[in-house]
């Protein structure tokens, strides 16, 4: 399967879209590979450099469809069509490293059961309407379409962990090229900055400098116009002031 990111600028190099290959019956893994470097007139420089995560979850392992999509905003969904897997998730793509981002409710999921979610067997494909309140999953072994509909988001804070303290994260991937993700959280609202000095203390990127809300919170630190080394991130909020390090590898 293909998934290109509607809207996006093909004539930017640096804009990916993506393909899903299914395991062979040589036992060679399937996955998906991150394709950037050419352009839609250009397409003979694209390059390819397989999708990783942390669970492994886009190692395809059965030789079925493994059916892909994107949203305006690049998120990447994917069907884990075998009977490890059995579910529908999504990820933001940093470079070539996958982070799950959200599952739709599945009842037979192997990862994240839902006791109210749709039994799905073998999901095979998915297609988002136009303005992406919908979303359409295909189940090759059910020979059914299930149908999902993004309404109002609830959140029982019951399951949530409850932040007590200040705490500055690791970036994730570390080291990165050129997106990287700091997340942290604050027990109480408060004014928050985020910043990013080089390895001489000069600052080069203010990422945050606002009052926020308490509990957890991330963003996305693109180093496009940098060049390869050291840099640390400092978060202060309150009395609270927290230093780490990240590598840039271009």
């Amino acid at each position: 399967d293909v998934a290109v990111i509607p809207g996006a600028d093909y004539s930017n190099q640096e804009t990916p879209f993506y393909s899903s290959r299914e395991a062979d019956t040589l036992g060679q893994y399937g996955g998906i590979a991150v394709w950037t470097g050419g352009t839609q007139t250009t397409p003979i420089n694209y390059a390819g450099l397989r999708a990783t995560d942390v669970s492994s979850d886009l190692a395809w392992l059965w030789w079925t469809p493994y059916g892909i999509t994107c949203d305006r905003e690049g998120i990447l969904y994917a069907c884990g069509t075998d009977t490890t897997r059995r579910w529908v998730k999504s990820y933001s793509i940093f470079g070539n490293f996958a982070v799950e981002k959200d599952e739709l409710p599945s009842l037979n999921s192997t990862s994240s059961p839902d006791q109210d979610g749709a039994p799905m067997e073998a999901p095979t494909d998915i297609a988002l309407s136009p303005d992406e309140q919908w979303a359409y999953v295909i189940d090759m072994d059910a020979q059914r379409a299930f149908v999902f509909h993004n309404g109002p988001v609830s959140v029982d804070h019951s399951d949530l962990t409850p932040v007590n303290d200040y705490m500055l994260l690791a970036n994730y991937p570390n080291p990165f090229n050129p997106e990287t993700v700091i997340s942290y959280q604050i027990p109480v609202a408060g004014h928050v900055e985020v910043s990013v000095y080089n390895i001489v203390g000069e600052k080069v990127a203010t990422l945050v400098n606002t009052i926020q809300t308490a509990g957890h919170h991330e963003i996305r630190f693109t180093a496009q116009d940098l060049s390869s080394g050291i840099y640390f991130y400092v978060m202060r909020s309150q009395n609270f002031s927290a230093i780490r390090k990240m590598t840039l590898i271009k």
